[in-house]
């Protein structure tokens, strides 16, 4: 499997100029035949083992109809997981380059995607299986093509796709209707490399929150306006990772060292610092992070291998240990049901805990 912590923590790929395009469609795909998983049950964790090893697990999606999606980058997969039969249908992504990433659902109930190493946007949608690919232009940075690394996407109120662009230090928006891609730079002078936007979330107003694994900055981009604002964190030796938002309108967001769990209120611009590790001096990577309805706060935690919880006005988190040891959870997603989900891409395994 591809260095996935080095990519995480290094993300050593570069940027581009993006430029409006259509979507150029291909083939759609034969059916591909379900794979019946095993499942491993230990208290309140499921565990659904895949058939083949080191398959390089993202972070996952559920649909409308409560199937988990995910990708597969040693194998070149766009993959589903169905709770209700254990089927597990693994499909391959024409001209994908083995670096599938972020995922989100469209309201359609069609799935988009990020490929690394493609240099594109994709769609596809499982009632035709047909892949859709956005692909984004090359740039040309010390004498290389270099792409412009795409990794986290969301979706806003109009249906649009937003994404980050690990190497381009840009945010990019596209049109499902048009094809049409926008590009927001960092900064007035275009960089490339030295900002590195991770992930993004989309907050109640519209405005666009993300991470930078390359500075100590939180950033906010206001679509309007096109306005991009870099907010300095309280810990200058971190780098943040995943974000999301609460329902009082806070903004979350992990990072890769010391357990790092930050909360910023945009109404009073005040940091709060949690730690989701033991030991909170040692390296301590907590990445995948959702919020709850109620006011709770998730997160998975590699080196501790547990979900944690931090429940609303509370300080300290609770840890739920995941059965398969060194499991490297990633991503973690609710089901309609109130079941959590996640990938263990040291265990190459789907899992599921119910709070």
């Amino acid at each position: 499997m591809k260095q996935l912590v080095s990519l995480l923590i290094s993300l050593l790929l570069i940027a581009v100029t993006l430029v409006g395009c259509s979507g150029s469609p291909l083939s759609a795909n034969p059916a591909v035949e379900g794979i019946q998983l095993t499942t491993i049950t230990s208290g309140r964790f499921h565990e659904y083992p895949l058939p083949q090893t080191g398959n390089g697990l993202m972070r996952p999606v559920i649909d409308q109809n409560g199937d988990i999606w995910f990708g597969e980058m040693e194998y070149n997969h766009l993959s589903v997981f169905s709770p209700h039969n254990a089927l597990l249908q693994q499909i391959p992504i024409p001209e994908g380059a083995n670096g599938i990433m972020g995922l989100t659902v469209a309201p359609d109930n069609t799935i988009w995607f990020a490929e690394q190493y493609g240099n594109f946007i994709g769609h596809y949608t499982p009632t035709t299986r047909e892949f859709q690919r956005y692909p984004l232009t090359l740039l040309e940075h010390n004498k290389q093509q270099l792409p412009s690394a795409p990794n986290s996407l969301a979706v806003d109120q109009q249906g649009n796709i937003w994404f980050t662009e690990l190497n381009a230090d840009m945010i990019g928006v596209l049109n499902p209707r048009t094809g049409a891609i926008k590009q927001y730079a960092l900064t007035e002078h275009k960089t490339v490399q030295q900002y590195a936007p991770y992930s993004l979330t989309i907050d109640k107003q519209g405005v666009v929150w993300f991470t930078l694994s390359n500075k100590p900055l939180l950033g906010r981009l206001d679509p309007p306006t096109g306005k991009v604002t870099l907010i300095e964190i309280p810990e200058k030796q971190n780098r943040l990772m995943e974000i999301t938002h609460d329902a009082e309108g806070a903004i979350w967001a992990t990072g890769f060292e010391q357990g790092l769990v930050l909360k910023y209120k945009p109404t009073t611009q005040q940091f709060a610092v949690y730690r989701a590790a033991h030991e909170p001096k040692r390296a301590n990577g907590v990445y995948g992070i959702l919020s709850q309805q109620n006011g709770d706060i998730w997160v998975v935690s590699t080196s501790e291998n547990a979900i944690a919880q931090l429940k609303h006005g509370e300080q300290q988190f609770r840890y739920y240990r995941i059965p398969t040891a060194s499991s490297m959870p990633l991503g973690l997603v609710e089901g309609p049901d109130g079941t959590f989900w996640f990938t263990e891409t040291g265990g190459n395994r789907i899992a599921s805990f119910k709070p």
